[in-house]
């Protein structure tokens, strides 16, 4: 399949490493790009500078909360509306969490900091792995950090979030290989230019 061809959906796509994926994938040639996210100004903004690099893209935003299943169900269904088919989804969403050591997390801030990190991309793939079982291909990418394999301070509890996010992604991609869809997860480091 040509990548002007592929349905996109890059939930988290309006800033940072979301939207640098939207930028690169419309500078490789990807025509039909679902941008997701909270922020619908912030969406917007993403739209148009996608469509900077790529002026005869196809490019829309769906907002969305990917912590709530019954949002990504509905954002999916949405997407899959506009693209024809979601071919490739990336899962670029992040959470306001400041780096602090352990001692100093209240206990109370622990559970919906690793549900909120954990659930939105584990929404995502649940909600679009039917139908790309029933097509036999697809591409999922679930973005953790190297807080997943490398112990720093201050990211105690981000880094068991982004290692189940990194499990989860490989347990996946062992499932969901017989159906020939292949599934990453990837761990960048800090990034310059990203909020």
């Amino acid at each position: 399949m040509q990548n002007s061809e592929r349905g996109v959906l890059i939930v988290g796509g309006t800033s940072g490493v979301g939207l640098a994926t939207a930028r690169q994938m419309a500078s490789g040639g990807d025509r039909k790009i679902v941008l997701a996210g909270r922020n619908p100004q912030r969406g917007a903004g993403a739209v148009d500078e996608v469509r900077i690099i790529a002026p005869d893209a196809d490019v829309a935003f769906v907002s969305v909360d990917a912590r709530d299943q019954a949002q990504v169900r509905s954002m999916v269904a949405e997407a899959e509306a506009k693209l024809g088919r979601i071919d490739v989804v990336v899962n670029s969403t992040s959470t306001g969490y400041a780096p602090e050591l352990f001692f100093r997390t209240p206990a109370e801030d622990m559970a919906p900091l690793l549900s909120d990190l954990v659930s939105a991309p584990m929404n995502v793939c649940r909600a679009v792995i039917d139908g790309m079982r029933s097509r036999k291909s697809g591409v999922i990418v679930n973005v953790a950090s190297d807080a997943a394999k490398v112990p720093t301070p201050g990211e105690t509890v981000i880094g068991a979030a982004m290692a189940a996010i990194v499990m989860f992604s490989r347990t996946l991609a062992l499932e969901a290989r017989r159906d020939g869809i292949r599934v990453h997860a990837l761990t960048p480091s800090l990034i310059k230019g990203t909020e």
